[in-house]
């Protein structure tokens, strides 16, 4: 059972990731949103997402560690075309090199994660 805390978190986590264009019918939808939340739990697992990150959310959907990154992949790349411009725009900052650039996964997670931990430090511990 989630906590009122964990439960709004949850919720702001879903809100961004759809409000960058993520789909919530593809398997990357959940796998992305897995992610922002192990990292921000655990922040260590975002310092390496092939040996640390992609396995943890592998072992959580049931899935292989390359159809995790694949997931993860086809989500962005092909729901960005959707995304909100200002919000992409206050998160991704000068992140990406033009408007039309699509994040890789771990810009993508590491990105949204620290948006959440600086906008909403009370849900994150």
């Amino acid at each position: 059972m989630l906590t009122r805390l964990e439960n709004e978190l949850e919720m702001i986590i879903s809100e961004t990731v759809l409000t960058l264009g993520i789909s919530p019918n593809t398997r990357g939808y959940q796998c992305i949103k897995l992610s922002i939340s192990a990292c921000l739990k655990t922040p260590e697992l975002a310092d390496n997402f092939s040996a640390r990150l992609y396995p943890y959310i592998a072992g959580q959907m049931g899935m292989t560690v390359g159809a995790v990154e694949r997931a993860i992949r086809h989500a962005i790349s092909s729901g960005w075309y959707r995304h909100d411009e200002e919000l992409s725009a206050e998160i991704f900052r000068k992140l990406l090199q033009s408007r039309i650039d699509i994040p890789m996964n771990t810009l993508f997670i590491t990105a949204v994660t620290e948006w959440i931990r600086l906008h909403y430090p009370e849900l994150v511990d």
